[in-house]
Order: C-alpha cells, then structure tokens, then sequence
C-alpha cells in the first residue's frame, strides 16, 4: 500500500473525539503547524490526490517537499493516537508502567520503582500476560540490588528464578496451544469452505494433537479455552454431536467464570457464545440455542459503547444463527419474515462480510425460500453463490451443489439438471467414499426420470442408503444443511418438504431432550 494510501486510511479512520483531541494537541505546541492545515486537506478528500492537494498550498515551501511533511503527519496522528487511548488498554496501562519504571530507575528512584512493578505485576497476573510478567522478573533481579537486603539476596534470586521458569513454562504451553488452534481453524475454516479432504486430513492431524487429549495439559485460562474449543470442533467434525455440545458449551461457561475476561476478550466470547448455539440447534435444543442467541444479541463491552465492528459481529451471528435455528426446525416462515424485515440490513452489510459468513447467511436465506417452495428466489440467492467471484467456496461445497441440484428439480429446468448433473459427477466422481457414489447415482435418476420425479422403488432404495450413511460424520455435516432425507420424504409421501422436517425435529427433540 502506497504511503499517501495510509496516511488517508488513517486520518478516515478517526472518530470525531480522535480529530478533537488531535487538533487540541496541535494546538498546545508552537512552531510549524502546517502539518494541520494537511490533515484538514486530506480530511476533506474522499480519495487521497497528491496533486490536488499539492493545488491548495501552491508556492508554499512545505510542498516542495511534500513527502517528508506527509511522513511527518503520519507520525503526528499515530501519537496523537496512542496518547489519546493511554490507559483504556491492558497492554498500553502495562507499557505505562514499564515506562514509568524505566523512568524511576535512571533518577535513582527505586522505591518508586518497586510499587509500579507491584502495580504491574498485579495487573499482568490478571490478565494472564505471561511475556509482561517474565519482563517484570528481569526488573526485579536488575533492582535487587537496591531493593533487597544482602542477606537476602540468595533466597531472593532462587525465588525469582524459580517464578521465572514458571511463567516460562505457562508461557510456552500457552504459545503451543495458540500455534495448533490458529493452524487447526485455519483448515477448519477451509473445509467448511471447500469440503476437500486434504483440509479435513490436516485438521484432524492437528485436532488430535496429544495437547488436546487431556485438559490436565492447559495450565492456564487461555490453554484451557483452546483446549475446549479444539475438542468441540473436532467432535462436531467427526459427528460426535454430544462431545461438541459439552466441551463448546464449556467454552462459553469458562469465559463466564471471570467476567473481566468477557470484557478484554469479547470477540472471543462472542465467538464461544456462537458456537455454543450452533451445537444446541444440532442437538435440537430449541431454548438452549436461544439462550446463547439472547446472550449475543444483548452484549455490550463493559461500559463502552458497542463500536461499529462488534454491531456487525453481533448482527450476523445473531442472523445466521435465528435463520438456522428456524430452518433446523422447520419454521421456514418464520426465516422468510426474518429475512423481510432485516433485507434492507443484509443486502447493505453482506459485501462486508469475509467469505464464509457470506456462505453461510446467503445459503440460509437460499434455503429459507427453499423451505416455503418459492423456488425462484431460492434460485435467485443460490446463484450468487454459484456466481460469485469467490472462488475459494465454488468446488466441493456439497451443499451449495445439493440444494442447486434441488432447485432446478423442483422447477423442472431439465436441461440445467443434466448440466448440473454433469458438473455434480465431475466433482464428486474422484472420490471413493460411499456417500459421493450414492449422490453421483441420485442425481442421474433424478435427471432421467419424467418430469424429475424418483419413483418409489428409487426413492425408498435411496432412503435407506442415507439413514446408514448418516453415520458417516462427512455425510452428517452435509445432511446438516441440507435435508436431503426430508426432500425424498416429501417426495414419496406427498408432504410438504417443511412439514417432514417439522415432523424430524420433533422426533430428534424427543431423541436428545430438549
């Protein structure tokens, strides 16, 4: 990114109390002010023109050299920055007092200096910043000295050595879990995105890592939420529905525990809290999932105001989450009168979104009209997936594929099917596992039948093929989204798609307890 892309990022970026506070600050300090008649310039273009703005000041010596007094701002916002949000941060009041102690210790001052490091040692131990607190160790062993009587001094020094190793170690565990639990989502998220099996290989590689076999190996707050958060995704991965409820679910609950935590952490919460009711809808656990659905939609960062960012957090899982819910259960119509009321707020938000989230709330409002048999706009929201720019979710996602396929049948667009077909054989045909052969062989009875409709011999034979490869965790995930058995349900019974799954939550609510 070019420097003049940067420096206007950042001066757009600012709220209006950042602006004031850095014009006061200006203010405060003689000399040159021409860098804030350039901010005023920049801030006033809705695209960075060097050119343009060079215009405004022609003849002034500043713009001879324009690079250097660009640089100069860019330096001038960030501390401006950093000054107006001292002490609203864990790390920038722990830097303060790092600064503070530095500060004390060239003046001789090291009294001071020992009841800023207990400020910070208090501090750092709350908030489990274990690199903070072995810095705080040095300190002290560097002011020992000054700090310690000399008879002292020994017992002193094993102590602090032995405290240093300690957080050595909690700090290296914790690093560990870190390491595996971003590399184990990041192919996590791509399954969820391609389905391919190298990614599913390389999560399980990592999901079953020995640190994740026992929580007696999480030493601390973090490890431990990585630990429950890696056992509940690799549980929902295999199709252990019960396992991913229990350990996702003490995920939300740990964060609880310290309500400080909730509020340092809050995107980690809300993520919890998301999880926790994706396994609830999976368990067919109605109230449960409500419950955490309420808990996102109500929270608020301690006593800040929400900012912008966490609304859109917010506002999308609690979308998705309601739309999916409603769908598991067979309430189509309750989604669709959802997706009326908030359109104007999705169609503005979903570009916004990073790709898996615009999957998944555009296949669930594809769905959703799917549910009600308006197969037209089901058709119409399934195409911007299938038509999309993002190429990363457009081979192998089984259930965007699925419900396409299911669309274009019910519609009877006969020549679609049969290219549909083809594209569905092609994907699928590398693969030897049971539940693409059952697929590849639905879709070309689909498409040879008259008027796309399986005839009862087929439509039981298949039946019966899904009910035991629904065992198979792949199957369950795409089952999940797609209620392929309710589909050949309603066509053999000459029910509505929404009543059977009406009809199989209740059962599968009875099945789990709600």
């Amino acid at each position: 990114m070019a420097q003049n892309d940067k420096l206007h990022q950042l001066i757009l970026s600012m709220s209006k109390s950042e602006k004031r506070y850095f014009k006061l600050q200006a203010g405060l300090h003689g000399g040159d002010k021409n860098y804030i008649r350039l901010f005023e310039a920049i801030l006033a273009e809705p695209a960075m023109n060097d050119d343009e703005i060079k215009n405004q000041f022609e003849g002034e010596r500043f713009v001879t050299h324009f690079a250097v007094a660009k640089a100069d701002l860019y330096r001038q916002v960030l501390k401006s920055l950093r000054s107006f949000h001292s002490g609203k941060s864990v790390t920038s009041r722990l830097a303060e007092h790092l600064n503070n102690v530095e500060l004390l210790n060239t003046r001789g001052l090291f009294d001071l200096c020992k009841k800023e490091l207990k400020d910070a040692r208090k501090l750092a131990e709350n908030y489990g910043r274990f690199g903070v607190l072995t810095e705080l160790h040095n300190w002290q062993m560097k002011l020992m000295p000054y700090l310690v009587a000399e008879e002292n001094q020994e017992a002193f020094i094993r102590e602090n050595w032995d405290g240093k190793l300690m957080l050595l170690e909690k700090e290296m565990n914790l690093n560990n879990y870190i390491y595996l639990t971003h590399l184990g989502f990041m192919h996590y998220k791509n399954l969820n995105i391609r389905q391919r099996k190298a990614d599913m290989t390389k999560f399980l590689e990592i999901a079953t890592h020995p640190l994740f076999q026992d929580e007696k190996h999480a030493n601390s707050f973090g490890a431990k939420l990585s630990f429950f958060n890696m056992r509940g995704v690799h549980d929902q991965v295999v199709g252990d529905r019960i396992g991913a409820y229990e350990n996702l679910v003490k995920t939300a609950h740990l964060f609880e525990t310290d309500p400080t935590v909730v509020h340092r952490e809050f995107e980690q919460y809300l993520n919890a809290l998301h999880n926790a009711a994706v396994v609830s809808v999976d368990l067919y656990k109605r109230e449960t999932a409500l419950k955490y659905i309420k808990k996102i939609g109500e929270f608020k960062p301690g006593n800040k105001k929400v900012s912008r960012p966490v609304e859109l957090q917010k506002m999308k899982m609690t979308c998705y989450l309601e739309l999916h819910l409603n769908n598991k259960f067979g309430d189509f119509q309750k989604s669709i009168r959802q997706i009326i009321n908030e359109m104007e707020m999705l169609e503005a938000n979903l570009p916004n979104f990073d790709t898996l989230w615009k999957m998944k709330l555009t296949f669930e409002i594809a769905y959703s009209y799917f549910g009600i048999g308006d197969h037209q706009q089901a058709l119409d929201w399934i195409n911007r997936l299938i038509h999309t720019s993002e190429s990363s979710w457009q081979k192998g996602a089984y259930h965007i594929d699925m419900l396409n396929f299911l669309i274009h049948s019910e519609l009877k667009n006969q020549r679609l099917l049969e290219s549909i077909a083809r594209g569905i054989t092609s994907v699928m045909k590398g693969q030897k596992r049971g539940f693409e052969k059952m697929l590849i062989g639905l879709v070309k009875k689909v498409v040879k039948s008259p008027d796309s409709k399986l005839t009862r011999v087929d439509s039981d034979d298949m039946i019966d093929q899904l009910e035991e490869l629904r065992k198979v965790p792949e199957v369950l995930s795409v089952l999940d989204q797609v209620d392929l058995l309710a589909w050949l349900k309603a066509r053999k019974s000459n029910r509505s798609f929404a009543q059977v799954v009406k009809d199989e939550s209740k059962r599968m609510t009875e099945f789990y307890g709600s």
